[in-house]
């Protein structure tokens, strides 16, 4: 089958209008691990703020029978005990009908829980399971509850609440399992200020000890090859610690392969990982890792063309999957990009195939 100089002409321009990867997306944080300020920093008043706008967004018809129901029972003029108070049972008994389930303490109006820290003097610990988290739960990182905690923590003071919830995490699971909790937890805006503060105090427990990339590697067990490895759960775990290193996670990734793999079949591992949604932007990164390496080297439109294969494809060459790769490289290159297509598919298939 001969490539058709209107199919040519359709596709190939269908190609050339893909982004130009030499535009570095440096908005790319695997774990959104922008420093956020920390809690404890903004004080009681934005503290109490905070707690204002959370609790007028909870606007289900529940959550407000639960409220006035609260007030009615005059739960929150109960100076001691609170939880072992008969109008607190009483409360709970109702809210536990309406929403089919034991109500947690989180369903408390905010204002009442503050008085917890000053009036009771229950300590974090105490709190900690009145709320039922659960150290052993695996996606305690995602309990919207464990923000709740946070809150109390820095209203009674002492140690930071984020330590002491570190200090939890580390002592039940290694540093992987940890890794794969703050990965889990991920997609999570409601609690990523926490999973961004586990990640922070993760690396920086990982500095203070002297891991280089190689070791952060092992500890998350990187070890697969290929496209497994770029759709591992736990890889932007180590990229973010790259970074956080002044290293380049993708030319390391990319120098780990070359290691084992020629250029094409490096081309062909970072083409074959595109259709994994969840690793899509660490993909991206790599191929343009990788055409800027091959920029860097100087190949020529017509030298990569062979270094990737493309012209043992014949007449499916448009169906190969480095046949985009080699087009993404033709736009980093100097002068027409069509011109230089064509000049060389004539070149390597002969002219007869595009007529």
């Amino acid at each position: 089958m001969k490539i058709s100089a209107n199919r040519f002409d359709t596709r190939v321009r269908r190609y050339l209008r893909a982004p130009d990867l030499t535009t570095e997306d440096r908005a790319f944080d695997a774990l959104g691990l922008t420093k956020l300020k920390d809690v404890a920093t903004t004080g009681t008043q934005k503290l109490q703020k905070l707690a204002s706008n959370a609790k007028t967004k909870m606007t289900s018809n529940n959550q407000q029978a639960t409220d006035k129901l609260f007030k009615k029972l005059k739960v929150g003029k109960v100076e001691q005990n609170i939880f072992e108070s008969s109008q607190f049972k009483q409360w709970a008994a109702s809210v536990a009908k309406s929403y089919k389930k034991t109500p947690r303490l989180e369903t408390l109006p905010w204002s009442r829980l503050f008085r917890l820290a000053t009036t009771e003097a229950r300590t974090t610990d105490e709190v900690f399971k009145l709320l039922k988290l659960d150290i052993d739960e695996v996606n305690l990182l995602k309990n919207p509850v464990l923000s709740t905690w946070i809150s109390y923590g820095h209203r009674v003071g002492g140690k930071s609440p984020y330590e002491e919830l570190f200090t939890k995490l580390i002592a039940r699971y290694d540093d992987e399992g940890l890794a794969k909790m703050i990965i889990t937890a991920k997609d999570d805006k409601v609690v990523s200020f926490i999973r961004t503060d586990m990640t922070n105090k993760l690396f920086e427990k990982w500095q203070s000890s002297g891991k280089t990339a190689t070791d952060a590697s092992n500890i998350l067990k990187l070890n697969e090859e290929g496209a497994s490895l770029l759709k591992n759960p736990t890889l932007p775990i180590w990229i973010s610690y790259v970074y956080s290193l002044k290293q380049n996670p993708y030319e390391l990734l990319l120098l780990k392969f070359k290691a084992h793999h020629t250029d094409a079949s490096v081309a062909r591992v970072i083409a074959s990982a595109k259709s994994d949604q969840n690793s899509i932007i660490i993909v991206q990164n790599m191929q343009r890792t990788q055409i800027e390496s091959w920029l860097k080297a100087g190949k020529s439109d017509e030298e990569l063309f062979k270094h990737l294969e493309l012209n043992k494809a014949g007449d499916q060459v448009l169906e190969d999957p480095l046949w985009r790769t080699w087009v993404a490289y033709l736009k980093n290159l100097k002068g027409d990009a069509d011109n230089r297509m064509y000049s060389v598919l004539k070149t390597q298939l002969g002219e007869e195939q595009l007529t």
